[in-house]
C-alpha cells in the first residue's frame, strides 16, 4: 500500500492490478516504465556531512569503492555531492586533508523520490548530465543514490533513447509535455509488435501518474495558500477504462473521491475543501490532455465525491435501480481502481461491491437488459453497422461501441456473477478460465479478439494523431483491406458468440 503524506496524497504509485503487474514483468519493451527509483537505487550511504574533513570522505570512498558520496545535514536531508572526478580534479596535490568536504561539494542538488518513475529519473539524469542522483524518502531524508551506469546496464539502448522525451519536471507544463509524448511512444511500440493491451496498460499507468502528480501539486498549493491540508483522509479512484487499465490515446476524465467517514458536521465542513481540490484537479488534467468528462463523472460532481458509507449506500441504490442512467453510472463506477491517498478506503469499497454482486442474479439481469442493444458492427448478409448521421463519421463503424464495448460488458457480467475481483478485461478472462467459466478454446478466441480489436483501434488512433487530427474510434469499412475486413469479421464473430451466451445466461425473465 502506498504511504500517505499530510495532504492525504499517496507518496508513491499504487500497486497495479494483476494484469498490469504481469504485463509490466513480461515485456522488455515496457518494463522500464513500470519500475520506480526505489527498485534501482544504491542504498549504501556514507553517513558523512558537509562539515566532515576530506580525509574521512576519501577514506569512505576508498573502502566502500564508491564513485560518489552524498553529504547530508543533521536531519538527514542531502546538501551536496562529491564525485570521484571531484577528488581527482580538486583534491589531488592541492587540498588539505583537514579541509571540510563542503569546500569541494557540488550544490544545490537535484534529487529523486523513491517513488518516482525510473524512466523520469533516467531521462532527467541524461538531460542534465548527472552520473549520480541522490534519492530521498517521503520525509525528504537521504535514502540512497541512483547511479546512471547501473541503470543504463539494465536498459537497452533503444529504451534509453525512448525515455529521453519524458525528462519532465513535476510541473503543469512538464506533465502536459509527457502526455503529449505518449503518441510517439505508442507508435514506436506498435511498430515493434507490442500488443495493444500492453500499450493500453502502460498509457493508463502513465495517465494515473499524471492524476497523482497533479493531485499532490494542487493539494500542496492549497495548503500553502492557507486553505489547509486535507480535512479528512480520502482516496482518489479512477473509473471506466482507466480503472480497467485500458486507456487509448484520448480518454476523458472519469475519477472520484472516497472520503473517510466522520461526524456529519465534520463531513459538511470538509466538503468545500474537496470541491476546491476537484475543481483545480479537473482543470489541470484537462489542460494536460485528458478532457473534462461530458457525462460529469468527476469529483466536482457530488455523486462521485462521497464518504465511504455514502458510497456503500449509493451502491445499494444502484443495486435496487431500474433506470438506464443508474446502470450507466454503475457501469462506469464498477471498474474503479484506487490510485492515490488512503487506498484502504478503495479496497474496502471494492470488497463491499464484490460481495454484493456475487451471484446477484436479479441485478445482473437488469444490467444485461440495459446493455443488450449494444451489439457488434456485424449485420446480416455481410453488411456493417455504420453511422448514418450527418457529419465526419457518417458511413463509419464505431469499433469501440460495436467492438470492444460489448466484449468488455459481457466479460464483466460473467465476472460480477462469479465474484472475480480483477478489473482488466484480459485479467478477468484469465480468472474466468481458472474457475472453469471459460474453456480453453473460448479463452483463446476471446483473448485473440480483444487483442485484435485493440490493435486495430490503436493503429488508427496513432495515424490520426500523427496526421494532426483527434484520435477516434471510427473507421470506414472501405478504408480496410480485404484481409483486415476478414480478420475483423472473425474477431466480431467471437464477440457475437459471447453475446449469445450472455443472452442465454442473463436474458431470462426479470424478477
Amino acid at each position: 500500500m502506498a504511504e500517505v503524506d499530510q495532504n492525504g496524497v499517496a507518496d508513491g504509485p499504487v500497486r497495479p492490478d494483476r494484469a498490469e503487474a504481469q504485463m509490466s514483468q513480461g515485456s522488455p519493451a515496457t518494463r522500464v516504465f513500470f519500475q520506480t527509483v526505489r527498485d534501482h537505487m544504491r542504498k549504501t550511504l556514507s553517513g558523512l556531512s558537509p562539515d566532515d574533513p576530506l580525509r574521512d570522505l576519501v577514506g569512505v570512498m576508498s573502502t566502500q569503492k564508491l564513485s560518489a558520496v552524498v553529504l547530508a545535514d543533521s536531519k538527514g536531508a542531502p546538501r551536496g555531492i562529491v564525485t570521484e572526478q571531484d577528488v581527482v580534479r580538486r583534491i589531488a596535490f592541492r587540498a588539505d586533508a583537514a579541509q571540510r568536504a563542503s569546500d569541494i561539494m557540488s550544490y544545490p542538488l537535484r534529487t529523486a523520490a523513491e517513488s518516482d518513475p525510473l524512466y523520469v529519473a533516467l531521462a532527467r539524469m541524461r538531460r542534465f548530465g548527472h552520473r549520480h542522483l541522490p534519492v530521498v524518502d517521503r520525509d525528504g531524508k537521504l535514502s540512497g543514490v541512483l547511479d546512471l551506469h547501473r541503470v543504463m546496464a539494465t536498459a537497452a539502448s533503444d529504451l534509453v533513447a525512448r525515455v529521453d522525451s519524458f525528462a519532465y519536471e513535476r510541473t503543469r507544463e512538464g506533465l502536459r509535455d509527457t502526455k503529449a509524448a505518449q503518441t510517439d511512444l505508442a507508435a514506436e511500440l506498435l511498430e515493434e509488435g507490442v500488443k495493444a493491451p500492453e500499450i493500453q496498460t502502460l498509457l493508463t499507468h502513465m495517465n494515473n501518474g499524471l492524476y497523482q502528480d497533479l493531485l499532490a501539486l494542487n493539494a500542496a498549493e492549497m495548503e500553502n495558500e492557507g486553505l489547509g491540508a486535507a480535512p479528512l483522509p480520502f482516496c482518489m479512484v479512477i473509473m471506466g477504462s482507466g480503472g480497467r487499465g485500458e486507456n487509448y490515446l484520448s480518454p476523458d476524465q472519469d475519477y472520484g473521491f472516497i472520503i473517510a467517514d466522520a461526524a456529519p458536521d465534520d463531513v459538511e465542513s470538509a466538503d468545500p475543501w474537496f470541491v476546491e481540490l476537484a475543481t483545480r484537479l479537473s482543470r489541470d488534467v484537462d489542460a494536460a490532455g485528458l478532457p473534462f468528462c461530458s457525462g460529469d463523472v468527476m469529483a466536482t460532481n457530488p455523486l462521485w465525491r462521497q464518504t465511504l458509507s455514502g458510497w456503500k449506500a449509493q451502491v445499494d441504490k444502484w443495486n435496487a435501480a431500474t433506470t438506464n442512467q443508474a446502470f450507466l453510472d454503475f457501469d462506469i463506477f464498477f471498474d474503479f481502481q484506487p490510485v492515490s491517498g488512503e487506498v484502504s478506503l478503495g479496497l474496502e469499497l471494492r470488497d463491499y461491491v464484490t460481495r454484493l454482486m456475487d451471484h446477484n442474479e436479479p441485478f445482473l439481469r437488469r444490467l444485461f437488459a440495459a446493455d443488450r442493444d449494444h451489439g457488434t458492427a456485424l449485420r446480416s448478409f455481410g453488411r456493417w453497422a455504420t453511422n448514418s448521421d450527418a457529419g465526419p463519421n457518417r458511413g463509419k463503424m464505431d469499433l469501440k461501441l460495436h467492438g470492444t464495448f460489448p466484449l468488455v460488458q459481457g466479460i464483466r457480467l460473467l465476472s460480477l456473477r462469479e465474484g472475480v475481483t480483477a478489473t482488466s478485461t484480459l485479467a478477468r478472462m484469465d480468472s474466468l478460465k481458472s474457475i472453469d467459466m471459460l474453456n480453453a478454446a473460448d479463452h483463446e478466441d476471446l483473448t485473440a479478439a480483444c487483442v485484435y480489436l485493440s490493435n486495430l483501434i490503436f493503429s488508427r488512433q496513432v495515424a490520426e494523431a500523427r496526421a494532426g487530427g483527434s484520435p477516434s474510434y471510427h473507421v470506414h469499412p472501405k478504408s480496410l483491406s480485404r484481409r483486415v475486413r476478414r480478420q475483423l469479421r472473425d474477431a466480431l464473430k467471437t464477440v457475437e458468440d459471447l453475446l449469445t451466451r450472455i443472452k442465454f445466461e442473463f436474458g431470462g425473465e426479470l424478477y
